[in-house]
């Protein structure tokens, strides 16, 4: 006994749809840990500048806090963007025109 073909190609588009799901997360992750990675060296170069403002120019120490305020803003953002407002993985809706071959 044989399934249909339907059968099969139902299943590859299953697969195709979890692996490109799988690649999204992974994307997601690596660009989460470059800007994770960006983020601390933005603050830390920051953090250097406006805790040493005697070995520096006034503009500069003005452009380091303008910077990380910046930084943080847009980390606070992008995390809310990103994480907290996730859409789940989709509401569930019946399913339709299904036909049981008896063979």
């Amino acid at each position: 006994m044989r399934a249909p073909a339907s059968c099969f190609a139902r299943s590859a588009r299953h697969s195709i749809r979890r692996r490109r799901a799988e690649r999204w997360f992974t994307l997601r992750l690596a660009i989460g840990y470059a800007g994770i990675l960006l983020l601390i060296a933005i603050a830390s170069m920051s953090s250097y500048v406006l805790l040493h403002p005697a070995s520096f120019l006034r503009e500069t120490v003005r452009v380091a806090a303008a910077a990380l305020l910046v930084d943080m803003l847009g980390l606070s953002a992008s995390i809310f963007k990103l994480v907290l407002q996730q859409v789940g993985a989709g509401s569930i809706k019946p399913v339709k025109d299904i036909r049981q071959d008896t063979h």
